[in-house]
């Protein structure tokens, strides 16, 4: 999905998309951002996606994932 009127996006970042109605409906992540426009991978597609009247909010960070439990050793 191209998103244009973006200042500052940045490669990986994560977006939130939203339907007309407000409901968060999927992510995606910017492939690529130059001046005002930014490249949008959409996850699950955009088969449904009226691209005309569909928001997209940039949330300022990159895709993060727990890899592992946090380990908590415990004192002897």
């Amino acid at each position: 999905m191209a998103v244009s009127g973006v200042g500052d996006a940045t490669y990986g970042e994560v977006v939130e998309i939203r339907l007309p109605g407000g409901e968060r409906r999927r992510g995606g992540e910017v492939l690529e951002s130059r001046s005002d426009l930014a490249i949008v991978q959409v996850f699950g597609g955009t088969q449904d996606l009226d691209t005309e009247i569909t928001s997209v909010r940039f949330t300022g960070y990159p895709m993060r994932m727990v890899v592992s439990p946090r380990y908590h050793r415990p004192s002897i």
